[in-house]
């Protein structure tokens, strides 16, 4: 059948299990550089054929899904990973182990001074980093700590040597006399402007006063301590699960290529039921490396002698990739507890989710090269969706891919444009196509219960 009960496509059932070819091809660009190679174009070094990654595909999934379609997306630069995690889990009212500063000298000292790594929210502060080095952390606080009041330091250090030869002192630096108006335990009186000592200043009194820093020092230490502990806090079972749950229905690319939850509070991970796989290219491919001039000038001082400099472009001047991806609806679902040791299953793909896939694998690389000039003219020149309809797979997936035939080109003609191949191509309702996607049984080609959508 072609539609299921609910009268939807059957490549839309997310209950279904699917298989897809992408073909795209690339004129005059980079479809995926290799950092390890001057951003040139991937290649297997064996082959020459042009390869491209499986994070290279998703990534342009996921930008033509936040940008075009305005679909919540959990990778992405504008934030870190840690900081939405945390972010949802406070959207469920789970609240993630924290360290609470109630001192307001640390408060505000901290506030200045912890790194991008915590994440604070009023007086709480969290840990956002992958592993919490209590002793590095700790040493570093110090030693900066000690670097911002070497200062202020040797300031009381003067302080007590006047204190010893009289015991009514003008304190005339206002850094000073702000660090020690209103603390707690001093040994000598401010007032109005004067450090007062009632009688002979002792060797206990400068003792207290050389120890308000290291009263500071220590209480850097017991956050430090604290932030240890709330760093190695995990979330109990069923918190994990509800932040889990929570950030599957909110983001489009967590429900359908899986994440990794657990960098910071512990979210546990999804395995995503769509898999992608790497691309390669039909025919082998030359990555060139250009050499190009700009008018710009990137220093000042190079006004003077010269007019213009160089830059590297690297691209192909052309390349017909295939990609395989693999759609399993058993990881499209998760347990759902009903009572005490009982659960069901409860799937959380929809079919827009589906939809919202095949449109993108259809238009990601046009809005791809419209945003980047180092992708030349990238299109999605053939999409075909093979849909079975028991869950588990009614054929295997590599004999269903053998029915996309694209021949390479024969030896001394190079490619330059899709036409070079599409005459050539072969595949299940050739000629038959339609522009409406129309799923087509695979029965007659040996694979009863598997049908077949043309999408471009």
């Amino acid at each position: 059948m072609s539609e299921n009960n609910n009268s939807i496509p059957i490549y839309l059932d997310p209950e279904k299990r699917h298989e897809f070819v992408l073909l795209f091809d690339v004129k005059d660009g980079n479809p995926n550089g290799n950092p390890d190679a001057g951003n040139l174009p991937r290649i297997d070094p064996e082959t020459g054929h042009g390869i491209v990654t499986d994070v290279s595909v998703k990534r342009k999934v996921r930008d033509y899904v936040d940008r075009e379609l305005e679909i919540p997306i959990f990778i992405q630069s504008e934030f870190a990973l840690n900081s939405l995690i945390i972010g949802a889990a406070r959207e469920v009212k789970v609240e993630p182990p924290h360290a609470e500063v109630e001192d307001d000298e640390l408060f505000d000292w901290l506030e200045s001074n912890v790194p991008e790594e915590f994440e604070r929210d009023g007086r709480e502060f969290s840990y956002q980093g992958t592993d919490f080095n209590k002793k590095a952390v700790n040493d570093n606080f110090k030693k900066l700590y000690k670097e911002q009041t070497t200062e202020i330091g040797n300031k009381i250090k003067e302080l007590i040597k006047t204190l010893k030869k009289r015991n009514r002192v003008p304190i005339e630096d206002e850094e000073l006399l702000e660090f020690l108006q209103g603390r707690e335990g001093m040994p000598i009186r401010i007032e109005d402007g004067y450090a007062i000592c009632d009688g002979e200043f002792s060797n206990d009194q400068e003792k207290q006063l050389m120890g308000m820093l290291k009263a500071m020092e220590k209480k850097i230490s017991e956050f430090v301590a604290q932030m240890d502990r709330a760093a190695k806090g995990k979330l109990d079972k069923d918190d994990r699960e509800k932040v889990r749950y929570h950030m599957i229905k909110k983001y489009f690319d967590i429900r359908m290529f899986g994440a990794v939850l657990s960098t910071g509070i512990n979210a546990g991970q999804v395995r995503g039921p769509m898999q992608i796989k790497f691309g390669r290219s039909i025919d082998p491919v030359v990555p060139l490396d250009h050499s190009i001039t700009r008018c710009a000038i990137t220093k000042s001082e190079d006004f003077l002698r010269k007019e213009t400099e160089m830059a590297r472009k690297p691209n192909i001047a052309y390349g017909l990739y295939r990609v395989h991806g693999y759609y399993n609806p058993s990881l499209a679902r998760r347990k759902k507890p009903v009572e005490k040791d009982k659960w069901e299953w409860e799937p959380y793909v929809r079919e827009n989710d589906l939809e919202v896939l095949w449109e993108a694998l259809e238009y990601m690389f046009e809005k791809h090269s419209a945003s980047s000039a180092a992708a030349g003219e990238q299109a999605t020149m053939g999409l075909w969706i093979f849909s079975h309809d028991n869950p588990k797979g009614n054929a295997h997936a590599h004999k269903l891919f053998d029915l996309i035939k694209v021949p390479p080109c024969a030896e001394g003609k190079e490619p330059r444009k899709f036409e070079d191949y599409a005459a050539r191509m072969e595949y299940p309702g050739k000629g038959d196509d339609t522009n409406t996607p129309t799923p087509q049984s695979l029965e007659s080609k040996g694979f009863p219960g598997v049908w077949v959508t043309h999408m471009v």
